[in-house]
């Protein structure tokens, strides 16, 4: 587990208000930005050694991660340009003028970041950059070994240290049973204990349904590709389809067809697997 001394000087940092002021979440995230950037191939490289990841898809993360950046950012600029506004609805002074109304929005404090294998630089870095966003501080669990190891070297150089803290004993990550990409909000005590306020989830997979007023074969492959990107494991991709009599042929056929080019690119088999990612029901009614 973390060091209690670490969490408690992380805690103290927080209460000072280190991440209230929105230039210093600012310069944090473009710290994310320039690290990815800097550091694109490393990252990959430290990645792909898992060798169930894809080198395609690792890239892609890294890139979004990159385009996510960029629209905080933009989202901190705009929210400190309106923060001081006057409100046309609010009763005027005395002297007729309208009074000026700060907004301000409290960040929560300590936020605990897991990685999933899967798609570990999405559930990674997309964390940290909205809970700077936020002006919270988070301890990190990189799960990989070599991510681990990259991220505890790079991560200094881009950041405040006052912000962060790398838990690489891996036993603070234990507090929540997490089995997607997950965030959680620690409580701190002043001895050092720690314990969990709340916790998310990944969005759970959910259905769609198919008929005959959309394209049912784009859909098919849509959804094959979605389903089998990062070994299965994507999030908010739907785990049933239902689909129109109208289109179910035509649906059947390009599902077929997008499985069978899956398994020739790759060399893998998805038939007669009743684990695969992909099974096939026809449900009748009598």
């Amino acid at each position: 587990m973390a060091e209690p001394a670490a969490l408690l000087q992380l805690k103290a940092a927080f209460e000072t208000g280190i991440s209230r002021p929105l230039n210093w979440r600012r310069k944090q995230i473009e710290g994310i930005h320039d690290l990815v950037q800097r550091n694109f191939d490393s990252l990959v490289s430290a990645a792909v050694r898992d060798k169930r990841l894809s080198r395609a898809e690792v890239m892609l993360e890294l890139a979004l991660a990159l385009q996510y950046t960029k629209h905080e950012i933009d989202k901190l600029v705009r929210f400190g340009k309106s923060n001081r506004t006057r409100s046309g609805n609010s009763v005027s002074l005395l002297n007729g003028s309208q009074p000026r109304h700060d907004i301000r929005i409290n960040s929560i404090g300590i936020v605990l970041i897991k990685a999933h294998w899967a798609y570990p630089y999405s559930s990674l870095l997309g964390p940290i950059i909205a809970s700077f966003a936020a002006g919270n501080l988070w301890v990190l669990d990189a799960g990989s070994s070599a991510i681990t190891e990259l991220l505890s070297s790079l991560l200094p150089d881009f950041l405040d240290h006052s912000g962060f803290l790398l838990d690489l004993q891996h036993g603070t990550t234990g507090l929540v049973d997490m089995p997607s990409s997950s965030a959680a909000i620690l409580e701190i005590s002043s001895s050092g204990a720690v314990s969990v306020l709340d916790s998310t989830s990944a969005p759970s997979s959910s259905s769609i349904y198919v008929h005959e007023s959309g394209n049912a074969r784009n859909a098919a492959t849509a959804l094959v590709h979605a389903k089998l990107a990062f070994n299965g494991q994507a999030p908010n991709v739907p785990s049933v389809a239902f689909v129109d009599d109208a289109v179910y042929p035509q649906f059947h056929s390009a599902m077929h067809e997008a499985l069978k080019h899956y398994d020739s690119k790759l060399g893998r088999t998805t038939k007669d697997d009743s684990n695969a990612p992909l099974q096939i029901l026809e449900l009748t009614s009598v």
